[in-house]
């Protein structure tokens, strides 16, 4: 089985801009499935059956449990694919394959007892049905043989990149606080810039240690100023503060582009002078 989304996945799910498959309809097959359980469910509760009715609601919940898996397994191959270095995901896909799986043998010998035979071909034929249009997980690490050839463990790559994505999604959910549509493009620019600097990093892992050290100082940073900023928004708008803070959010900008620049010219980071840039910012301006 390809650990890629098997083609009839990507024939049936709604594609977003970039090819990535929109998360509604990736798993518009498990979402509608429980509603099929619930006129029996209605008739076991009706008629007494009290097995079978447990069986149903086992049967919905690991059905609905599935879709979860399911989605958070594509989205994780998603990034995996994405990068050049990335560790294994977890097998999310198969876990869901397995949880329809097991509430089709719940169902088929509890519910409409078929008996134990029955029960498992279903439960089987569940499980490869989902695995069929969903495909597996990708089983392997890649790329940590390029980054060794630097110099750099792959495992420690991986982690950095882990913790400044980690910093990135707390900037773009105080980003999404945000009132002024000015400052959410700012930071729209920066996380992209950010995102260019990790694609450049697994490009070229050597200038990790500066580059790591830059990302958490700059990361850090721009998350604090605007938690603090999207926390006192109503405070602050119409005052200096404000136009300080978007002040900030250019400088930041700016720096990152230059870092961005340097790592496609395979020169080394501007890392001090970059560090008192920011330092000088954040003091000048009054919002750190």
């Amino acid at each position: 089985m390809n650990e890629r989304t098997s083609p009839f996945a990507k024939r049936i799910a709604p594609q977003l801009p970039g090819g990535r498959a929109a998360p509604g309809g990736r798993i518009l097959a498990l979402r509608l499935l429980p509603v099929v359980f619930v006129v029996p469910a209605l008739m076991t509760l009706t008629a007494g059956r009290g097995v079978a009715l447990l069986a149903l609601l086992a049967g919905t919940a690991l059905v609905v449990a599935a879709g979860v898996l399911v989605r958070r397994g594509l989205d994780a191959s998603a990034d995996y694919e994405r990068r050049r270095i990335a560790a294994a995901p977890p097998p999310y896909r198969l876990a869901g394959a397995l949880a329809v799986g097991l509430a089709f043998l719940l169902v088929g010998w509890f519910a409409a007892r078929y008996g134990p035979l029955t029960g498992i071909v279903l439960g089987a034929l569940g499980t490869a049905a989902t695995v069929v249009t969903y495909g597996l997980d990708p089983r392997a690490a890649k790329g940590l043989d390029a980054a060794a050839a630097t110099g750099v463990r792959g495992e420690r790559l991986i982690e950095a990149i882990r913790e400044a994505e980690d910093k990135l999604a707390e900037i773009e959910r105080s980003a999404a606080a945000l009132r002024n549509r000015e400052f959410g493009r700012h930071l729209g620019r920066i996380v992209g810039r950010a995102r260019a600097v990790l694609d450049e990093i697994e490009r070229d892992p050597k200038d990790l240690a500066r580059a790591r050290r830059f990302l958490n100082i700059y990361l850090d940073g721009t998350r604090n100023v605007v938690r603090d900023f999207a926390r006192r928004q109503d405070d602050f708008a119409d005052t200096p503060v404000a136009q300080n803070f978007k002040n900030v959010l250019g400088t930041i900008e700016r720096v990152f582009d230059e870092q961005v620049a340097h790592l496609r010219k395979d020169e080394a980071l501007d890392l001090d002078v970059a560090i008192e840039v920011l330092n000088t910012q954040l003091t000048k301006e009054g919002v750190g």
